[in-house]
């Protein structure tokens, strides 16, 4: 059961499990607190000018009134094939009714022209691929055919659906991944070549929503016939239960990776080089206590002095890819976490306004809990070298005050996602190995809020990606969402795993924080669009190498750096000069009539920037800091 509450005023949420809704019943009682760690190596101070530009507002591609897309990890549900095509999934619904009575998969393909079959937009409403009620659906695919992994609630088994690559999308045909005793839910997926394979949870009831272990679906035809392979090896080793979707899965060759993230538990590795027939497990956090059972009335006194000890640990919502040399990568929000209660069994407490998005990977080393303290009894992974602080809320005034979230008196001012400010990451690669993470957080000051929000104001969240360079170096985060529109809700970022020149992404978008599905939003359904974005990594600050020639280009230089005023810079005659703002908008473009060229920089607002020097045959980039 996830069970975590927050510190300070006690709020008590309860989310009523509507029937057949497949939402984790919780008990979460939220203690509020602004008192947290200064930000580590924030390096960027973000400012928005009136007329700044970012990426495109996108387009959209579906509508759902069922706005729960995962109740923790955020699947994989979009597909950029070889050829340029891309195949998108979402959880749809266009019922009024909270239990989502007509929900199923909704389903777009780009045909490298446009977008065909949306979902859910104009005539198309309820255009399923499923022909019964299914939930949480994950693509895969071969290049040829796709297949898309659901549950039923109400079934036995794991079922799928499949059609042939971008077919007119009515065409899927149910294919039984398994039958069994008891629902098989929350599926997650990941495809290499023929070589599908799916994980799931079981023993689900609508009292109890707790599961004992995680399975393990392989096929090796592209989803023709499947094999069940097990439990993941030693789950309750360090499990005493688990939840839907708090996992995560990645394919590439022979190797499969998979993450579980557990807030009252491990964040762990199962890791295995032969297609899932062995693994080896590893901790990335390393809980202080196996098989924790918080539904047994115990107490997490890690010095026994008989006061409860506060931890940070996972918010239970995180992403795994494994880059080109088999390295597994994975990224995770951080959450602080308390269970002081023995007499109230099941019953903990979370804190709402922790930061940060964390990543590890295997080059980091295994987590291994030594009994550290800092302060009070706190734990803190990010102080530890087993984890680095790559995403966090952003001081958008550049007033050095972080939290100028929107007065909602004593309530949490925004949307409750139980997951950490900064959190929701997603995991793309490259050709040339650059790591790619889109993630949201909870964007400051009433410019980025609803103040006649239901049920008290609350600012909305805004989607970023920011990239881990060939050098392990992360680049400047450069927000997605456009600046109009991140006056609405930017959550649920899926992120395609591969980046071909352009990292694809869709979010969900809403103008209302929060979620309805939960309660936490006005009582009427609102829509929800599915919006896809193309974001160049040049915008980013990568320059792909199938763009780069063999005729190395003389090195860019740029100075003074910060600059104030003007900007020198040193590139060959003839360069077209491009300065893009951290948003990715183009300010500026000149042409360099000699090899040194004088940039006024002046009137343009404080940030860093982008400086790209293009010749017909070449790209050369470089960043700078401008200043007041």
């Amino acid at each position: 059961m996830k069970k975590m509450f927050i510190l300070g005023l006690v709020i008590v949420f309860s989310m009523s499990l509507f029937a057949q809704t497949d939402v984790v019943n919780v008990n979460k009682t939220p203690i509020l607190t602004k008192t947290i760690a200064q930000k580590p190596n924030q390096k960027v101070v973000l400012h928005f000018a009136d007329d700044a530009k970012s990426i495109p507002v996108g387009v959209p591609i579906g509508r759902t009134n069922y706005d729960l897309q995962s109740n923790s990890c955020v699947a994989k549900r979009m597909i950029v094939h070889a050829d340029g095509t891309i195949s998108a999934v979402w959880l749809e619904d266009q019922s009024d009714a909270p239990g989502g009575s007509t929900r199923g998969t909704g389903y777009a393909f780009y045909d490298g022209t446009s977008w065909q079959y949306v979902s859910g937009l104009g005539s198309d409403a309820n255009s399923h691929i499923d022909a019964v009620r299914t939930g949480w659906p994950a693509l895969m695919s071969d290049g040829t055919k796709e297949f898309v992994a659901n549950h039923q609630s109400t079934a036995p088994g794991l079922f799928g659906w499949s059609q042939n690559k971008g077919a007119a999308g009515t065409g899927w045909s149910q294919n039984d991944i398994t039958g069994g005793p008891e629902a098989m839910l929350w599926p997650r997926a990941a495809s290499a070549g023929n070589n599908f394979y799916v994980i799931a949870v079981d023993d689900y009831t609508t009292s109890q929503a707790e599961i004992d272990a995680l399975h393990f679906y392989k096929s090796d035809d592209a989803g023709a016939t499947w094999t069940y392979k097990g439990e993941i090896p030693d789950f309750s080793t360090y499990y005493a239960y688990g939840n839907g979707d708090q996992y995560a899965i990645d394919a590439y060759d022979s190797i499969v990776a998979i993450v579980y993230f557990s807030g009252f538990g491990d964040t762990r590795l199962w890791k295995s080089t032969d297609y899932g027939e062995t693994w080896i497990t590893k901790a990335i956090v390393d809980f202080p206590m196996d098989a924790y059972d918080g539904t047994a009335g115990n107490l997490i006194d890690m010095d026994s002095d008989g006061q409860a000890d506060t931890l940070y640990s996972s918010d239970d919502m995180g992403d795994v890819i494994i880059d080109h040399d088999g390295m597994v990568h994975c990224v995770f929000g951080r959450m602080r976490i308390l269970d002081e209660d023995p007499a109230d069994d099941g019953a903990s407490s979370y804190f709402p306004y922790t930061d940060y998005l964390l990543y590890w990977n295997e080059d980091m080393g295994e987590g291994v809990w030594d009994g550290s303290t800092v302060g009070d009894n706190i734990f803190d992974m990010a102080v530890s070298p087993l984890v680095d602080t790559v995403g966090y809320s952003f001081d958008l005034d550049g007033n050095n005050v972080i939290w100028e979230f929107v007065d909602a008196g004593t309530e949490i001012p925004f949307g409750i996602y139980y997951c950490s400010i900064t959190s929701m990451g997603s995991l793309g690669i490259d050709n040339d190995g650059n790591i790619y993470c889109a993630f949201t957080t909870v964007m400051e000051g009433d410019n980025y809020a609803k103040t006649d929000a239901t049920p008290n104001p609350q600012s909305f969240r805004g989607a970023w990606l920011r990239v881990r360079d060939t050098n392990g170096v992360w680049l400047d985060p450069v927000c997605v969402s456009d600046i109009d529109g991140t006056n609405a809700e930017n959550v649920f970022p899926t992120l395609a795993r591969n980046v071909d020149g352009v990292a694809h992404l869709w979010v969900q978008w809403d103008n209302e924080p929060g979620l309805y599905i939960r309660g936490d939003e006005d009582p009427n359904v609102t829509d929800n669009y599915i919006i896809y974005k193309s974001i160049p990594v040049d915008t980013l600050g990568i320059v792909p190498s199938s763009v780069v020639s063999v005729y190395q280009h003389n090195e860019l230089k740029a100075y003074p750096n910060p600059v104030t005023n003007l900007l020198t810079v040193e590139v060959q005659a003839g360069s077209t000069i491009q300065i893009y703002s951290i948003l990715g908008a183009l300010v500026q473009t000149v042409v360099a009539t000699d090899n040194t060229t004088v940039i006024d920089m002046a009137n343009l607002p404080a940030g860093t920037y982008v400086i790209k020097a293009t010749t017909d045959n070449d790209i050369a980039t470089t960043k700078i800091l401008k200043i007041k």
